[in-house]
């Protein structure tokens, strides 16, 4: 199996329905293929802590200010990045990870309400300072992402109107984060997604 010196990275992200997870397993497979250490997270979850928090957020019943998802979503993601993503890249793996930090920023600062000041700090804190070194994200149409998803959780039943600027604010990231992100516009079947980032996987990882 290859190991890579420091390890690796990578995030999946985008608005509800827009078919990362599918592309994620994806590029869990083709990495496996190529000989290299894969280890596939998501967010909220991962760790028995993790998950319990993440059963909050989703499933929690009554109404949850932006900052109590903001600091939540942290909480989850420091116990995720200290038992499970560190141990993985300091043993050289590629850490898959389906949502980030880019999550919480789009959700609860730029659509949500929670200060962007507070968010960067407290974030670095969560994160200890890793940042993703890829970053695919997946634009959908809000209807047609809205429409796959089925509005299952409380993130997925907030409004239109919320959805619309989760989707702007993951444009933003792409046009802020050009080193790092790949912007995957939409296209239907999963086959032409997974074509996309196997493109831009064979470039990255030789």
């Amino acid at each position: 199996m290859k190991k890579m010196k420091k390890g690796f990275l990578l995030t999946f992200e985008g608005a509800e329905g827009c078919g990362k997870s599918t592309q994620i397993r994806f590029a869990g497979r083709w990495l496996k293929r190529k000989g290299y250490r894969v280890e596939l997270v998501r967010e909220p979850g991962g760790t028995p802590v993790a998950e319990a928090i993440r059963n909050i957020l989703l499933h929690g019943k009554g109404a949850m200010s932006s900052a109590t998802e903001t600091f939540l979503f942290l909480a989850a993601r420091r116990d995720l990045v200290e038992k499970k993503i560190r141990p993985a890249l300091k043993a050289g793996n590629i850490v898959l990870s389906d949502r980030f930090q880019d999550s919480t920023w789009v959700y609860q600062t730029y659509a949500g309400n929670f200060p962007r000041s507070a968010f960067e700090k407290a974030g670095r804190e969560a994160t200890g300072g890793l940042e993703p070194d890829l970053t695919f994200i997946f634009d959908v149409p809000v209807r047609v992402g809205l429409g796959r998803a089925g509005k299952t959780d409380r993130i997925e039943k907030k409004s239109l109107a919320f959805h619309e600027r989760v989707r702007k604010g993951y444009l933003e990231i792409a046009k802020r984060h050009k080193r790092r992100s790949v912007l995957i516009p939409h296209q239907e079947g999963a086959s032409k997604v997974s074509a996309e980032v196997e493109k831009v996987l064979s470039r990255v990882f030789k």
